[in-house]
C-alpha cells in the first residue's frame, strides 16, 4: 500500500512543479533513480487492477510485485487483458 500511496504523491509533486524531476524525488528519498520510476509506473496502472491490489484479490496474478516486474502497457484494456491471460 505505501508504494501506491508514495506514486500518488510523487506524481502530484511532479504535476504541481514542486520537484524538477525523478531525480530530484530519488534524492529527497534517499533512493535509487530507478526504483523511483518503478514505482511511479502504479500511477498508469487501471482502476481496476488498483483495486484488485488494494483489496488483495484472490487471483495470485495480480499483487504489486507482478506489475512491478513488467513493463505495462499505458492502455487499461491491453493491461486487463495482460493480467488475465
Amino acid at each position: 500500500m505505501r508504494a501506491l500511496g508514495l506514486a500518488h504523491y510523487w506524481q502530484g509533486l511532479l504535476d504541481d512543479g514542486k520537484v524538477q524531476n525523478v531525480r530530484e524525488i530519488a534524492q529527497r528519498e534517499e533512493m535509487d533513480v530507478t526504483q523511483v520510476r518503478r514505482l511511479l509506473r502504479l500511477t498508469l496502472l487501471a482502476p481496476e487492477l488498483l483495486e484488485a491490489i488494494v483489496a488483495k484479490a484472490t487471483l495470485s496474478s495480480i499483487n504489486l510485485e507482478f506489475v512491478l516486474r513488467r513493463v505495462m502497457p499505458d492502455d487499461w484494456h491491453a493491461q486487463s487483458a495482460l493480467l488475465t491471460a
